[in-house]
């Protein structure tokens, strides 16, 4: 993992469950500067990603093409949990890239 001011720089195929985490946390984007409508929902699910991920959930980076897949703005990531709704199971999340941070320059990459 390579660091420019807390930017990540690795294939997401190759990144690890810290790497990820470190990406959760730099996609917190304070609420003044949410833009769009969906802000709110884009939040809370790399939020609880990075949770999931910090708990030492399982968890597998999507790369198959398809929907779904890995690029280079959206990173896939199907975690392992139990949801108390639907019970164990997999469940897919996202998480921006770090060139996609980058580009949002501290906005609202949503």
């Amino acid at each position: 993992m390579a660091h420019a001011e807390g930017l990540i720089t690795v294939k997401p195929k190759q990144m690890d469950r810290y790497e990820l985490i470190a990406l959760c946390k730099m996609a917190r984007v304070p609420y003044k500067k949410w833009r769009n409508r969906d802000s709110h929902s884009a939040q809370a699910n790399v939020m609880m990603a990075g949770l999931l991920l910090e708990s030492g959930c399982e968890f597998n980076i999507r790369t198959e093409p398809g929907n779904w897949c890995t690029d280079e703005s959206t990173i896939w990531v199907e975690i392992f949990y139990d949801n108390w709704e639907d019970g164990e199971q997999w469940h897919t999340h996202y998480i921006p890239t770090a060139k996609r941070l980058t580009e949002a320059n501290g906005e609202d990459w949503y």
